[in-house]
């Protein structure tokens, strides 16, 4: 299969102002970091067109574009950005879908339309796709490009990961624990710095981010070593626990001899969840929405209503773990009911979020009785607040902070926040 991905930059929309991208026809540094190996393309039908490539394969193989796409993909582009510039107002989706089938159905198919954006002056489509007929890319291609650099962002879904791992080689870790730890405190900060650098061979990520987890010695349990693991992410849908998960996972395995078992025995962190699910009953009204007020979550729960929500929602874990260890807390984020359960996987059968936070109590951070918790569990409690505020109006493209990522499981979206080394999954009220 043929698909590419890209963004037409117009030369027109190009924002010289120090710190300022215009919101159409202009890439921004960040974005440009989306993809290690990007291609730049012209066509003779547009001087004030640029294609710059994140994604242009067949069968997943990089390829360079043929003279013909380039051409086709400009056309379509230019009659865009020329109905934005020529427009005195608002363009319309139905209008421009229109046009597309009546005028290029002997080359392109299936056309579809993103949202209309707008820089304050111009409207146009954040981004278009459809599918070519040019028999050398084959049926069942996929063509998508954006116009709009805030919808890019959000949206593109490539990502490449490069794993910096401890020391090498990894089956190094199977020698003795005192070999092991000689190894892990081998490298000084500034020779992390040069390994990572070294690693993005003149590529710019964007986002670095390292991943600790504990080594533990087979013959002396009690012999534990913090073991880390950097990552450079291209893209920003890398920055999702679950893909950084299967992609350390598939660097260990793919490095060494030893077995998935024999891994998961001295670095379990690694190769298991140690992670919390948070369902907030969104569904459970006390005072319904009105027009102008928000409504008020139900600080009441029927305990087997609270479980079959639960069990409906975190799919994976056995119904059994579930209904053992599930608890109903509630928020004072709109009165708001939280139901949590741990991991099966949790390092030391941390299965309810007591066992990790005794201490929590649902008050405001204002509250006298805020510090009263342990500072452990104040930390975590801001964060949970900040977390439940952005998971209340999430969605799948919806920015979010930078201390925060997404994933999705089972079809439910998840915010997901991090804490002493441990995850916790705000499911989104846009999915329950």
């Amino acid at each position: 299969m043929f698909v590419l991905k890209a963004f037409a930059v117009h030369q027109l929309f190009t924002n010289n102002t120090v710190g300022v991208i215009s919101p159409i026809g202009e890439i921004s540094t960040k974005s440009m970091t989306f993809a290690r190996e990007k291609g730049i393309y012209k066509s003779t039908i547009s001087n004030e067109i640029a294609l710059t490539t994140f994604t242009s394969s067949v069968d997943d193989a990089p390829i360079q574009l043929t003279t013909d796409i380039v051409d086709e993909v400009v056309t379509i582009v230019k009659y865009l950005y020329d109905k934005s510039i020529n427009a005195n107002g608002l363009v319309y989706r139905d209008e421009i879908l229109q046009y597309l089938l009546s005028n290029y159905d002997a080359f392109a198919f299936n056309f579809n339309l993103g949202n209309i954006v707008t820089d304050g002056s111009y409207h146009i489509p954040e981004w278009i796709s459809w599918e070519s007929k040019n028999p050398v890319v084959g049926s069942g291609n996929i063509i998508k490009l954006w116009l709009s650099d805030p919808s890019f962002q959000q949206q593109y879904d490539g990502y490449e990961i490069v794993v910096i791992p401890p020391f090498e080689p990894l089956d190094n870790f199977f020698t003795p624990s005192s070999t092991v730890h000689t190894q892990l405190t081998q490298f000084t900060p500034s020779d992390t710095m040069d390994r990572i650098q070294a690693a993005k061979n003149n590529y710019p990520e964007t986002i670095i981010r390292a991943e600790t987890y504990d080594y533990i010695d087979p013959y002396v349990p009690a012999n534990v070593y913090p073991t880390t693991w950097n990552l450079l992410i291209y893209g920003a849908a890398g920055n999702n626990i679950d893909i950084i998960q299967n992609a350390l996972i598939d660097y260990v395995l793919a490095n060494s001899t030893n077995s998935l078992a024999n891994w998961t025995a001295i670095i379990p962190e690694l190769f298991k969840r140690t992670e919390f699910m948070i369902v907030p009953n969104w569904i459970h009204y006390a005072i319904p929405n009105r027009t102008l007020e928000a409504g008020i979550y139900s600080p009441t729960t029927n305990p087997n209503s609270a479980l079959a929500l639960i069990d409906s929602v975190v799919k994976k874990y056995p119904l059994a773990h579930i209904n053992a260890n599930t608890e109903i807390t509630f928020h004072p984020y709109k009165s708001l009911t939280l139901i949590a359960v741990g991991s099966p996987d949790n390092k030391n059968a941390a299965y309810k979020l007591t066992d990790v936070f005794p201490d929590y109590i649902p008050v405001s951070s204002t509250s006298n009785d805020f510090n009263r918790m342990s500072m452990n569990t104040q930390t975590w409690a801001s964060l949970l607040a900040e977390m439940i505020v952005v998971a209340e109006s999430m969605g799948q493209y919806t920015s979010i902070p930078a201390n925060m990522s997404k994933t999705n499981r089972d079809g439910i979206l998840y915010l997901v926040g991090r804490h002493n080394f441990i995850n916790y999954l705000v499911a989104a009220k846009a999915s329950i």
